[in-house]
Parts: structure tokens; sequence; C-alpha cells
């Protein structure tokens, strides 16, 4: 059967059947293409889900060495600061003996000063007493 159809002030004559093949292959199409779509959908959800699980594995490596590492690291910590304190001590120390040394060094210098001026003092004196030898 023919029919008629105004399309933009032109008219059209189509089979029903023909009309027909046309929805089917446009809904074939459309099928398609939305079948496509899901393939692709499901494709990149697959690619998404592998990284999940590489990075979910990682994420496991990574909470186990932690596990592993971080008693070593407060151990670590505690002898650093151990380590810390003790030079700080050790430090302290020092620089008292230092200032011991500085004052022992004045005191020392101080005494040559006056042994020198004590021999100075005797010589003269003895030369005040005792007669010339000429």
């Amino acid at each position: 059967q023919w029919y008629q159809r105004r399309v933009r002030g032109h008219t059209l004559l189509n089979s029903h059947l023909d009309t027909e093949r046309e929805i089917q292959q446009a809904v074939s199409d459309a099928r398609q293409g939305n079948l496509n779509g899901i393939d692709h959908v499901q494709s990149q959800l697959k690619i998404a889900k592998d990284a999940i699980a590489e990075l979910t594995e990682e994420l496991n490596g990574i909470i186990e060495h932690d596990a592993v590492l971080n008693p070593q690291r407060e151990k670590i910590s505690f002898t650093h600061e151990d380590i810390v304190s003790d030079l700080n001590f050790l430090l302290n120390d020092k620089a008292k003996v230092q200032i011991e040394l500085n004052d022992t060094w004045e005191e020392v210098r101080s005494c040559k000063k006056n042994i020198g001026r004590t021999e100075n003092g005797i010589l003269l004196a003895r030369s005040h007493f005792l007669p010339r030898v000429i």
C-alpha cells in the first residue's frame, strides 16, 4: 500500500513496508549504538576496577611495610632523643671544663706575673743589701 505524506512542501510516497523497514533499521542502529556504548562503559569499568585492585594491593603492601617500620621508627626516635640528650650533656660538661681551663690559665698567668715581680723584688733587695763586688 502506498500513502502520501508532506514534508516541507514536498509530497512523498512511501509504502508501508518501506517505512517499517526504515523503523526497524533505525531501531537496530540505535540498539547497536547502545550496545557499543555499553561495551565501552564496561571496558572503562574493567580498567577502573583493575586500577583499584592494583592500588589496593599497593596500599596493602604499604600498610604491611608501615607496620614493620613504625616500631623501628619509634625505636630510632627514642635512640635519637637519647643521643641528642647525651650530646647536650657532653657539650655542657665541655663548656664547664673550658671555663675552668680559662680560669686556671688566668691564675697561672697571674702567678707567673707575681713570681716575676717577686724575683725582681728579691734581686732588687739583694742588690741593696749585698756589697757590690767590683
